[in-house]
């Protein structure tokens, strides 16, 4: 009796005076901004977890002391304290772990994201299943083979799981709608194959849990001896992977999970650097993160035995996997850099021109479209040469063979290679951009498109041509620089030319204050009599535009002929 309450006072002595350490670990843990408070609370969760374990293990030497001073007075025998101080070690330092994970006291101490009412919950029902268990099987059971004899070992460490057992399916029964509820909640908050796997584990928890302690108890029956150990060890191994992997993510999550925020110099040179990092950060979060849970999964299998890690690595086949995946990794990782990092230099470039006349902004966004196009194939088939080559594939016979195969599509598509040989010429020559008005291959229409091989055109009826390059003989633009307004303006024999063309200029003063006064660009040139038709004599007036706006502004004059005409009396046949 002497030596273990000299145990049990001095841990519960040393856990009170410890008390006030853990307060101030849970106060610095809450200091952390919010971009580091994930760092902050693994520091002070691994502080606090030394100091436990320390506690644990002054304990253990206190009470050896202790055993040892009793048994040398001559009142018990070694091996009883023996076998208690081994238990309390073990079943103690089990519960540091659980006092990690669920931390009752202390809210920014715990692991894992449950309020204080939930943590409770499950930090008793665990620690009543270890302490049973550990002591049970571990001290218990043993002194009482000693005591009346070898089977009753065995018999004792039988009812001791059959109890646990019950116990476990008793504390399921009664969390299941609490736990199922929780695990639901969080699924609402979720979304993709973390939605998918939370909803699957509201539904089917209780089976696995049931069903796992019903092959513990199933082993451990049967082989006592040896089952027991290994279990035990298998499922502390992979509760520790699983739950390093979740705290990794977490952390992940925390330091880098939030929206990148460049300078504000760096957002005006390059506008759309932020933007592209943004969008591929999550992306490379979900690529981690399923390495990180593969990973885990498959330390978890190594460690019921399923895989043997170390002797595949140990074989040259395992040791080049490894390097390889890497090596494809670290090329992947560096390809959506380069990708991010050109595509913004290659749109600073072009905006930077951009920012004059709409002539040179749709040649910026026509050139842009090219630009990705190209780098993105240069990227994409670079990329996908280096991953064949670190997984073993020679891709010198793939790079000599592209080349026959693209001498026999050359011979074989020869439309296509004009197609995109003469699209690199009339790029060249700036010969159309996105939004321009122009006539190609026979059809006219707005440029919607400018691609490799074809060009995209809506026309005024809204019907969407594509146009191959290959049938592009000459290209019309309607919007380059200035255009022309020319009207044919048809009078009566009898009527007054000179009065006639008087009309046209009063006409075009008119326009000159209305709404098209800035796509004007030249006073009107009155051209003079054209033609001396069956009915009328036609009188041609030219009126020079803005680019584009040739048809709008004719219509307009059109208008204000037609008025001008019907109030002098000059008839129109």
């Amino acid at each position: 009796r002497g030596r273990h309450s000299g145990l049990y006072a001095s841990f519960i002595a040393l856990r009170l005076l410890a008390r006030p350490l853990f307060g101030h670990l849970d106060t610095w843990a809450g200091r952390g901004s919010r971009r580091v408070a994930q760092l902050y609370t693994l520091v002070a969760v691994i502080l606090a977890g030394i100091v436990d374990l320390a506690l644990v293990a002054v304990s253990y030497g206190v009470g050896g002391t202790v055993a040892s001073t009793v048994t040398h007075a001559g009142e018990a025998p070694l091996e009883s304290a023996a076998l208690l101080l081994n238990a309390f070690f073990l079943v103690e330092g089990v519960k540091v772990g659980l006092r990690m994970l669920f931390a009752t006291r202390h809210d920014a101490l715990r692991l894992l994201p449950l309020a204080a009412a939930e943590a409770g919950a499950g930090y008793r029902f665990f620690a009543v299943l270890v302490t049973w268990v550990g002591y049970g099987t571990l001290a218990a059971a043993p002194l009482a083979a000693d005591w009346v004899g070898a089977p009753a070992d065995t018999w004792l460490r039988a009812l001791v799981l059959v109890m646990a057992f019950l116990y476990v399916w008793v504390g399921v029964l009664r969390a299941r709608s609490r736990v199922g509820d929780l695990l639901g909640r969080r699924a609402d908050r979720a979304a993709g194959a973390r939605r998918a796997l939370l909803l699957g584990l509201a539904w089917t928890w209780p089976w696995l849990v049931m069903g796992y302690a019903l092959a513990v108890l199933s082993v451990s029956l049967l082989q006592p001896s040896t089952a027991l150990p290994f279990v035990v060890v298998a499922t502390l191994e992979t509760l520790v992977y699983i739950g390093l992997a979740l705290l990794l993510l977490r952390v992940i999550r925390q330091w880098l999970g939030h929206e990148v925020q460049l300078s504000a110099e760096l957002n005006a040179r390059m506008p759309q650097l932020q933007e592209r990092v943004n969008i591929y950060l999550p992306r490379g979060f979900q690529v981690v993160g399923l390495l990180v849970l593969l990973g885990a999964l498959v330390l978890s299998l190594d460690a019921w035995r399923l895989l043997d890690l170390d002797a595949w690595y140990a074989t040259e086949a395992g040791a080049q996997a490894l390097s390889s995946g890497i090596d494809i990794l670290v090329v992947l990782i560096a390809a959506t850099a380069l990708w991010i990092v050109l595509a913004s230099l290659i749109e600073q470039r072009l905006q930077r021109h951009a920012s004059g006349s709409a002539e040179t902004a749709a040649r910026a966004e026509t050139l842009l479209g090219l630009f990705h196009t190209a780098l993105a194939i240069t990227l994409v088939i670079i990329t996908a040469m280096i991953v064949l080559s670190e997984i073993g594939v020679d891709i010198g016979p793939l790079i000599a063979g592209a080349g026959v195969i693209g001498l026999a599509v050359g011979f074989g598509a020869q439309k296509l290679v004009q197609d995109v040989i003469t699209g690199v010429f009339i790029q060249l020559e700036n010969a159309m951009n996105t939004g321009e008005f122009v006539e190609a291959g026979g059809l006219a229409g707005t440029v919607e498109r400018v691609g490799i091989r074809s060009v995209a055109l809506r026309d005024l009826q809204g019907t969407y041509h594509i146009v191959p390059f290959s049938a592009v003989d000459a290209v019309s633009n309607y919007t380059r620089e200035f255009a022309n307004h020319v009207g044919e303006y048809g009078i009566a024999y009898r009527e007054n030319i000179d009065e006639a063309g008087a009309q046209l200029q009063a006409a075009f003063e008119e326009l000159q204050r209305g709404e098209h006064k800035d796509d004007i660009l030249a006073p009107l040139d009155v051209a003079g009599v054209t033609a001396l038709a069956d009915s009328s004599v036609n009188i041609r007036a030219v009126i020079k535009t803005r680019p584009g706006m040739q048809w709008a502004v004719g219509r307009a004059y059109n208008r204000l002929v037609k008025m001008y005409f019907d109030k002098s009396g000059i008839e129109i046949p």
